[in-house]
């Protein structure tokens, strides 16, 4: 006997074999969406919809940093001195590093060793904040467009932590000023310089610095070129011999051959430069307009060099 429900009703409809038929959906009723979504509040979940273990999420993730928070009194060196270590922490705090620039390299440096607690910072550059410096500087703010870059660099440290020391020099370093400034600075720092940071741009400058530090037993470390440069991932550091692909550094090391430089350490990329935008043409005997530089790859540098200074003076990394 066939097994047919129904027959054809007054609609048309076709009669529909039992194996055809849908089972009766047992399921338990889908939960209201705010329960699926995480929009209700925790305690007014159903407790089926939430296992043991979302139980013990939610409570860590609510509870355990108001505990944390409760219990640590933490300072502007807290987190520092859980990454270094008291030794480490003291030795930076005791550091003298002298920066030489506070551009769009130099003020980001600048910026990350006051963050990290150097105890003196010596800043030496002898221009003023432009409002084309407000893409990458970490002095550049529109309140100190036209202040000298060493008293905004102090004003950067000192709203940082005002405890550190910071010594300025506001001028523009000539080659053969190098070694008066530096023992200058350094007899004004308590007779020494822990680590000299190079982030200037003059070759013939760069490579005295270079040859003065190594004579004087000061570690150094330089910036290669950053402009027309757009994937920071390509940075590293390197012994300038083993550089390779950056324009500024061809030429610091032709100079380090040739002033007998047997070894200086540097930043750089060996991304080549894109190529300079159209622009409107400018007028006859007008200057060329300057290299471009994104807001991003020389704060990137300044940070690197920084690190690259701290790790060193705080006896950790591997000297990497």
């Amino acid at each position: 006997m066939r097994d047919w429900q129904g027959a054809r009703g007054a609609h048309g409809r076709g009669r529909t074999h039992a194996s055809e038929r849908k089972p009766q959906d047992s399921r338990t009723p889908r939960r209201p969406r705010e329960v699926l979504l995480g929009s209700a509040p925790l305690d007014s979940r159903p407790a089926s919809c939430i296992s043991e273990f979302h139980h013990h999420f939610f409570a860590l993730a609510l509870e355990k940093p108001l505990a944390y928070n409760g219990c640590m009194n933490e300072t502007a060196t807290s987190r520092l001195e859980a990454l270094w270590g008291s030794a480490g922490l003291a030795r930076l705090q005791a550091a003298t590093v002298m920066v030489v620039g506070a551009g769009g390299v130099g003020s980001n440096c600048i910026e990350s060793l006051a963050r990290g607690a150097v105890g003196t910072i010596i800043v030496v550059d002898g221009d003023e904040v432009a409002a084309s410096n407000l893409n990458r500087q970490a002095l550049a703010w529109t309140d100190t467009v036209g202040m000298r870059k060493t008293e905004a660099a102090r004003l950067l440290v000192e709203r940082i932590n005002p405890g550190i020391r910071v010594i300025t020099r506001d001028t523009f370093l000539l080659p053969r000023d190098v070694p008066a400034l530096i023992e200058d600075a350094r007899a004004e720092a308590g007779g020494r310089i822990d680590y000299l940071v190079d982030a200037i741009d003059t070759v013939v400058t760069k490579l005295v610095l270079a040859s003065f530090a190594e004579r004087a037993g000061i570690p150094l470390v330089s910036s290669m070129g950053g402009a027309m440069k757009l994937y920071p991932e390509q940075l590293r550091f390197a012994d300038i011999y083993d550089t390779h692909g950056d324009a500024l550094a061809r030429v610091i090391r032709k100079g380090c051959r040739k002033l007998g430089i047997r070894h200086l350490d540097v930043l750089y990329s060996p991304e080549p430069p894109i190529e300079r935008p159209e622009l409107p043409a400018a007028a006859e005997g007008a200057e060329r307009p300057p290299l471009g530089t994104t807001s991003y790859l020389p704060p990137i540098m300044g940070q690197m060099l920084a690190g690259f200074v701290m790790r060193r003076l705080a006896g950790a990394g591997g000297g990497a």
